[in-house]
């Protein structure tokens, strides 16, 4: 027997956006936490902090609002000032169009773009004008009567960041993807991987640096509401600074906490 999805855009990933959007006229609201740590040396906890509002302007297109915070501690890392305080760190506009819905099509297709402000920069807590657009081409596939679920996500975004008068322009390429298996009713757990990587300036090939991450995810839903945790933890980078690890522009250990309720 099919087991029907309990709400329109079932994703039970931390960080793969699934292809499928809220139906026209839908609303949801999601607020994203997200704590990261380890440095090569030093105390770096860094913690994140989105609110998302979702909206169906048809069945096929749905628009995003992001708006967010961040908390930085940092003490004793080498090449970062020390640093304790909580900001106002950016917003966030975002559509997402189907182009292929997994139920009627066999698999889900769509693409993304989101433009973005940001006054804090994400590794290092500095204070920074950034203008960003994050483009996303978003796959899922469902196995098994809809019991297993894979989505992949590859993404590319152009940046221009301003800082201490300097400008400098940045590409970030990542793939992201992920299983996840519904194990009772209204659970998933799953496994997610990530591949990020940075380019300076907007050129293929002069890669400054790369991370794989790794980790599991479990999810849990009910009629009108959701809740997922995710754990990824950094298994290699370049170039090395620690155990093989990419501690410069990347953390050791992220953990996300995602909660979502629809109207």
């Amino acid at each position: 027997q099919t087991t029907s999805p309990a709400h329109a855009d079932e994703n039970p990933f931390g960080y793969s956006e699934g292809a499928e959007t809220q139906p026209a006229g839908h609303v949801e609201v999601s607020q994203w936490l997200t704590q990261r740590s380890g440095k090569m040396d030093g105390r770096y906890d860094a913690t994140d902090s989105l609110t998302e509002i979702e909206y169906g302007v048809t069945d096929r297109l749905q628009t995003s609002l992001y708006l967010s915070w961040a908390h930085y501690g940092v003490g004793g890392v080498s090449g970062l000032r020390d640093a304790h305080f909580t900001g106002f760190s950016g917003i966030r506009l975002a559509g997402e169009y189907a182009l292929r819905n997994p139920d009627k099509d066999g698999y889900g297709l769509a693409v993304y773009a989101e433009p973005e402000y940001s006054t804090i920069d994400d590794a290092s807590g500095a204070r920074v004008e950034e203008y960003a657009l994050e483009a996303k081409l978003i796959y899922q596939k469902e196995f098994r009567r809809e019991t297993v679920l894979y989505l992949a996500n590859l993404t590319a975004e152009p940046e221009v960041v301003r800082e201490q008068g300097e400008t400098n322009h940045e590409l970030t390429l990542e793939f992201s993807h992920g299983i996840s298996v519904r194990v009772a009713p209204g659970w998933s757990a799953g496994i997610e991987n990530r591949w990020r990587a940075e380019f300076e300036p907007w050129r293929l090939t002069r890669c400054s640096t790369y991370a794989g991450y790794l980790g599991p995810t479990i999810h849990y839903e009910a009629k009108r509401w959701w809740i997922t945790a995710a754990w990824q933890r950094q298994a290699m980078g370049w170039p090395e600074n620690r155990h093989g690890l990419a501690l410069d522009e990347f953390e050791r250990n992220e953990v996300r906490l995602k909660f979502g309720i629809e109207f």
